[in-house]
């Protein structure tokens, strides 16, 4: 199937999620530095004071920041493509840029 764009036919390409992108990067124990990027990233957004109140809130806004600009970096044009590109991340860059992880997905050798 072809997508019709600007009276031209271009090929249809199947849509790749972010974490088939991203996992073996992140995942490699070389990677520590790409970890570092996106803590670097992170503290670009840390002076951002946060206007929401404190009941409810998952998330620091350091992190719903760093993780929608990842997003959009990786193509996301709205806030839905950006949900569904941060639910695909995997857990040790959502670690990195200050999101909860999950306790199963990705314990915390720290904690007993």
């Amino acid at each position: 199937m072809a997508v019709l764009y600007a009276n031209r036919r271009l090929p249809e390409r199947p849509l790749v999620p972010v974490s088939h992108a991203v996992a073996d990067v992140v995942m490699n124990k070389a990677s520590q530095a790409d970890l570092g990027r996106v803590t670097a990233l992170a503290a670009v957004f840390a002076p951002v004071k946060d206007p929401r109140k404190p009941k409810g809130v998952r998330h620091p806004l350091t992190a719903v920041l760093t993780v929608l600009t990842m997003a959009l970096l990786c193509g996301a044009r709205d806030f839905r493509q950006a949900a569904d590109r941060v639910a695909e991340l995997p857990q040790p860059l959502l670690g990195a840029a200050g999101a909860r992880t999950h306790p199963v997905l990705h314990p915390d050798p720290a904690r007993p």
